[in-house]
């Protein structure tokens, strides 16, 4: 054809090109002749010549021979071609009709992904609440103060005078030794001295019963100084006598109040001193964000309402403050000039209340382990305080029920972030950024699916004739992969914005962790716990080994359950995996808790990271295995019908209804928290109407906060567990039924709102926690994402209509080929939407400059000075010489004058 005379034509010239070069050379070495006394090395050289213009002559020969039987090379290429295919796809061959379908539907999700992303996806960078100005506006705020309290923390105690039934129960020495930090000293002594009691007085059972009969037959206080057990009341008592006196020592506020049934007394601690603040954020290095109008004050232009204009963080320092003042870029030299001051949200400094609890928490740890009082029950709870300023915002803007109908999905995320701390931001950032990405994809999935049904009904024809939809999966690799670097830069700019990249220095120690006091790593002189590395390997060893066993345990009953409803799969079935399902979660959270302590994690992300990795592997046993075994089984058996529609038809009908029921299961489970909590609440108030005849007078909000539910960290790990499970079914199981992606799409969206509902009005508030984004769980949803290409590839060849009586060796290449496809793709995406935002390093390149700014303001002062003293300096260095230009008057080096220390002076004489 054509194609190939041009071709031949190109070699032809190219050819003759360098036949024409070489003579060329030929002739430039040929005009020196040889003559008498010419060197062997120039003859060498005109013999080279002539040879490899000689062998340029016989190419070109050849290579125009050749060029004669061009129009042989089509037949050569489709011969090799041919033989390429009956050698990796014997018997098979591609399906026009079906592949330009797929194609189109691959072409109408990028350009909807691309018109969705760019017009109508909105980040949730702005800290600003304008959007919900209407609601806030209506909202009144309450006061965080009531009686003059505004606590930052309450520990709840037994009331001394209640009886409580395990009062005169015998407290062990390894109890009250549990309860104390042991590598500190003990400011505690009271419950110090009762521990040594415990000690000498636990000598055998047979005396402790004989002096614990001794003692409740006489009437005696046991535990006092002349009985010889120690009681509950008597840790209780001495641990709130202790706690009482140590806490204002330290510099904190308290306040004691008793409980509406007179059963608790609370304590209430507060950070309020202004010189307990500047002690604590000096000791701990805190990084506070400074005040926006400080980069107007200092001339910088930057927009304030720019999330990507945000100033920096910098070390608390009142000397900085006092610079600036003297050099009139703050009016006062007050702190809340330059830092962001919390005034109106109960705290009238620049230390948020996050911070105050912060501090005050790890305080408490450094002599005090509260979980394991809890557990002793020595303590009833302890818990930090609900912000009704910020209680009040987030009921506004975010933690409501209305707000489930908003498809926006927008979050205040930087002011849940300064109120329950980074973690649990980057949990509701991450769920609302699927939940946005989501909606995309379900747009696509119910427009095929009213397309296939009002084509199918009205019209009589059917679209596609096979089930399974090849296109969809593709939209699905192309989806996934958007919403996966979306978030990637999502992240990565809160992580600056945040001020994050620090975090794993800010960790703090578990009171949970067991160790052997040993010298700290940091300080020799110092001790801390420290536990060995080797038998803490063995021990995840061991967890893990357990782990995987029980996964095994629930495969093994998913195969009896396949067994037992073979051929026979509907909505009994369904009801009876999902009981299944259900049941083995309730097992293995109780379970997982165990393995993990037994673990002994040193820090609250090691801890957190154990957990999602137990979870996840559990949860994608227990929930994906049943739908892959389907598929194995069908595929390894044959028994397939209608061209493998009969196998796709149980698959699709056996997800459906199982992820339905899943649906009102967590749905349900959220609820049911919620309705637990105010049940609580109920109880108890009737239980004292029933006592005292008359209805319980009302009680306050700081008070009813010891009855909420605790958000753990398994609590927090399972929330997000759930979601991840949805998403995955979407990932592994979205192409093989587009109605997956609604139904999914309901989970994660209900979910969002169920929990920050929960978080705001029926939990109690969470310990502020750092993390570096949402950590292992983006490997996670990576590994979901493998997963899901390689499951859509195998259902593509093992059901696909066009595999009908193909070979294996044509399957298995087919499938090469799409998992191929699938990651060229994500390298072009990776291209056109990478996972990296050049807004994180404009937000660091522009807070550099402010924290510059900052600094050579308040070094202006410094600098006058010096300038004085260099000017002084240059005047005795005969600059009077140099201004008149007399050049003479300007001495040799040996001739100067030797006194004065120069830096280089100075530095011999430090280093003599």
């Amino acid at each position: 054809g054509v194609q190939m005379r041009l071709l031949s034509a190109a070699v032809l010239v190219w050819q003759l090109t360098g036949v024409i070069a070489a003579r060329r050379h030929h002739a430039h070495h040929g005009r020196h002749v040889v003559r008498p006394g010419q060197g062997p090395r120039d003859q060498g050289l005109t013999a080279n010549v002539d040879s490899l213009e000689k062998d340029l002559e016989k190419s070109a020969a050849r290579t125009i021979h050749q060029m004669s039987h061009t129009a042989e090379l089509p037949r050569e290429l489709e011969d090799i071609m041919r033989a390429a295919k009956d050698t990796f796809l014997p018997r098979w061959s591609i399906g026009w009709e079906s592949f330009l379908k797929a194609v189109g539907t691959v072409a109408f999700g990028f350009a909807w992904f691309g018109v969705y992303f760019r017009s109508v996806y909105t980040s949730d960078r702005s800290g600003s609440l304008q959007r919900w100005k209407e609601d806030l506006d209506s909202t009144p705020l309450a006061s965080h103060q009531f009686g003059g309290m505004a606590p930052d923390m309450i520990f709840v105690f037994h009331h001394p005078n209640y009886e409580y039934a395990d009062g005169k129960q015998e407290v062990r020495f390894r109890s009250i030794e549990r309860i104390l930090v042991p590598e500190v000293e003990c400011p505690f002594r009271r419950l110090k001295e009762l521990m040594d009691q415990a000690a000498r007085s636990g000598k055998s059972l047979y005396q402790r019963v004989r002096r614990s009969i001794r003692c409740l037959a006489t009437s005696d206080e046991v535990g006092s100084p002349g009985g010889a057990l120690v009681t509950k009341n008597c840790v209780r008592k001495a641990l709130l006598k202790d706690l009482h006196e140590a806490l204002p020592e330290w510099g904190f506020d308290l306040s004691v109040f008793s409980s509406i049934d007179n059963d608790e007394l609370f304590v209430c601690v507060t950070l309020l001193h202004k010189k307990a603040i500047d002690y604590f954020l000096s000791k701990n290095n805190v990084q506070l964000p400074l005040n926006p109008d400080i980069v107007s004050r200092l001339g910088i232009g930057q927009d304030p309402d720019d999330p990507g204009c945000s100033p920096p963080s910098m070390p608390y320092d009142t000397s900085l403050v006092s610079q600036l003042k003297d050099q009139g870029v703050l009016d006062a030299a007050d702190e809340s000039e330059l830092y962001k001051s919390w005034a109106g949200t109960g705290k009238e400094t620049v230390v948020s209340s996050q911070e105050c609890i912060r501090i005050i928490w790890n305080e408490v740890l450094g002599v005090l382990d509260p979980v394991a009082a809890v557990e002793e029950g020595v303590l009833v709870t302890f818990y930090p305080v609900h912000n009704p300023a910020h209680v009040a915002q987030l009921q506004a803007s975010w933690a409501s029920w209305r707000r489930l109908l908003d498809m926006s999905f927008i979050q205040p995320v930087p002011l849940l972030k300064e109120y329950f701390g980074s973690r649990i931001a980057f949990v509701f950032a991450w769920n609302g950024h699927y939940c946005k990405a989501l909606l995309s994809l379900v747009v696509i999935a119910v427009l095929q699916e009213v397309t296939l049904a009002v084509c199918d009904a009205f019209f009589g024809v059917r679209v596609l004739k096979h089930e399974q939809v090849v296109g969809f999966s593709a939209v699905l690799v192309v989806w996934v992969k958007i919403a996966a670097n979306l978030w990637c830069r999502e992240q990565g700019f809160f992580l600056e914005l945040w001020n994050l990249r620090r975090h794993q220095s800010m960790r703090t120690m578990r009171p949970q962790f067991q160790g052997h006091p040993a010298p700290s790593s940091v300080d020799a002189n110092l001790t801390e716990r420290q536990f060995p590395r080797e038998l803490a390997a063995c021990r995840r060893a061991v967890t893990f080994c357990a782990t995987v066993f029980f996964c095994g345990v629930v495969a093994a009953v998913v195969g009896l359950w396949m067994l037992i409803f073979e051929g026979k799969m509907g909505i009994f079935s369904s009801v009876m995996l999902s009981l299944q399902i259900k049941v083995f979660e309730a097992i293995f959270s109780k379970l997982v808790q165990v393995m993990t302590d037994y673990e002994n994690h040193q820090y609250s992300d090691q801890y957190h990271d154990s957990l999602l990795w137990k979870l996840f592997l559990l949860n994608f046993v227990n929930n994906y295995c049943p739908f892959f075994c389907i598929t194995v089984r069908h595929a390894w058996m044959g028994t397939c019908k209608d061209n493998g529609n009969h196998c796709i038809h149980i698959l699709n009908r056996q997800l459906t209804f199982t992820l339905c029921i899943l649906c009102m299961c967590s749905i349900a489970q959220m609820l049911l928290q919620t309705a637990k909590v105010r049940f609580s609440l109920w109880w108890e108030a009737y239980q004292v109407k029933k006592q005292t005849g008359k209805p319980m007078p009302p009680r306050y909000h700081i008070e009813e906060q010891a009855k909420y539910a605790v958000i753990s960290e398994q609590v927090q790990v399972q929330h997000m567990m759930t979601i991840v499970t949805a998403l995955g079914f979407v990932l592994l199981f979205g192409g093989l039924s587009a109605m997956v992606v609604p139904v999914c799409f309901i989970v994660i969206a209900v979910q969002l709102r169920a929990f920050a509902v929960l978080l705001v009005t029926d939990a109690q508030r969470t310990f502020p926690e750092e993390s570096d984004g949402i950590g292992n769980w983006a490997r996670c949803v990576d590994f979901l994402m493998a997963v899901g290409v390689v499951y859509s590839g195998i259902l593509l060849v093992v059901f696909g209509e066009l595999f009908k009586g193909a070979q294996l060796l044509a399957k298995m290449t087919v499938l090469m080929a799409f998992c191929l496809s699938a990651a060229i793709i994500w390298w072009i995406l990776d291209l056109a939407c990478p996972g990296t935002d050049p807004d994180a390093a404009l937000l660091c390149k522009r807070r550099e400059y402010v924290a510059r700014m900052v600094a050579k303001a308040a070094g202006a002062a410094k600098l006058q000075e010096a300038t004085q003293e260099s000017r002084a300096s240059v005047a005795g260095d005969y600059g009077e010489a140099i201004r008149e230009e007399a050049w003479c008057e300007i001495p040799q080096l040996q001739a100067l004058r030797r006194t004065r220390r120069t830096p280089t002076r100075t530095l011999s004489v430090h280093f003599s």
